[in-house]
């Protein structure tokens, strides 16, 4: 029995306004107009910095102006500190912070001479001592600063171009068919009887698709497993047809790609977290799934793409995605 779509509705809106509105910031950290700021003395790399500031429902501070950078100066107990400024090697290379906020060479504090040509160094700091930031290895051990906003607001829906409505399932509805890629809409989610979530993909995949997945992986999770698939499953391990698996180990940091076709699974292939990747339980995350010629193109997080080769030639035959060991925000096919 097919779920009636203002249900799926209903559903979907509420998922979004699960968030809780704070008044003030929490204990040990310090207001500065509309943030907050944790300034930890914890010794952390720029990557497990990143994750714990996630952790603590913010992200390494942004620094946009310059009462905000003395400000972030005068508070420091220590000589220097992470703050959320990395160099994206993503097409176009560039200097990003990882709370999206628009990052302006003029509108910043480097160093003289700062950034230099040499990339290897791709995490910034900032100094109690010296003016401006520096940017150097992002395995240096040292403290951090985290920032968050004052008030909590609902996560938003995804942002398109175009109006965006629950993919309709009933063939006599309007609904996003397979090589329609000028349309978007969310697909519903149904809850797995054994833990997760799928949703049904009623018209299959085509070249030029796209699946955005947003989420956070549940709190004491070792790993989030997304599953495409031909068939409907109550398994995350199932042996169902599988065009892809992606299998996010956070212990290991690892990502495993596979199918599992003709009865048995293919060879895995494994890949390492990019270092400013955050995966891990209890932390947000993005994934796009785009069906190009010849391969799955995967974006997470907006930082770390990956590919995978075809191991199913007919797209429209994948029927379902599955995304277990996590709480989502929202499907989106585009």
């Amino acid at each position: 029995m097919k779920t009636p779509l203002i249900a799926t509705l209903i559903v979907t809106v509420c998922i979004w306004c699960t968030c809780t509105a704070l008044s003030e910031c929490p204990t040990s950290w310090l207001r500065l107009r509309e943030h907050c700021y944790y300034f930890s003395t914890d010794q952390m790399s720029w990557r497990h910095a990143e994750y714990s500031c996630l952790s603590k429902g913010g992200h390494l501070a942004s620094i946009w102006d310059r009462e905000e950078q003395s400000w972030v100066r005068a508070q420091m107990s220590v000589s220097s500190a992470w703050i959320g400024l990395y160099y994206s090697q993503l097409s176009p290379a560039q200097w990003k912070w990882t709370d999206n906020t628009i990052y302006f060479f003029l509108a910043s504090f480097w160093n003289s001479g700062k950034p230099s040509g040499y990339l290897l160094l791709r995490c910034a700091e900032v100094m109690s001592r010296a003016e401006g930031w520096d940017h150097v290895s992002c395995l240096k051990v040292q403290p951090y600063i985290c920032k968050r906003a004052v008030d909590k607001t609902p996560i938003p829906p995804p942002r398109t171009n175009w109006e965006t409505e629950i993919c309709a399932s009933d063939p006599s509805q309007s609904s996003c068919s397979s090589n329609d890629i000028t349309c978007s809409c969310l697909l519903a989610m149904f809850a797995n009887p054994n833990g997760g979530f799928k949703a049904a993909l009623d018209h299959g995949l085509s070249v030029n698709r796209s699946i955005v997945i947003r989420g956070r992986a549940n709190p004491s999770a070792e790993r989030l497993i997304v599953n495409v698939r031909m068939y409907d499953s109550d398994d995350a391990d199932g042996d169902n047809p599988t065009a892809l698996r992606l299998a996010f180990h956070f212990e290991g940091g690892t990502i495993v790609l596979n199918s599992h076709l003709s009865n048995s699974w293919g060879e895995p292939q494994t890949e390492d977290f990019a270092e400013q990747c955050p995966f891990g339980a209890g932390l947000d995350f993005k994934i796009v799934i785009l069906c190009d010629a010849d391969a799955f193109r995967l974006t997470f997080n907006d930082m770390q793409q990956l590919d995978y080769k075809y191991q199913v030639q007919d797209l429209q035959s994948i029927k379902w995605l599955e995304v277990w060991y996590a709480q989502l925000t929202g499907i989106q096919l585009m």
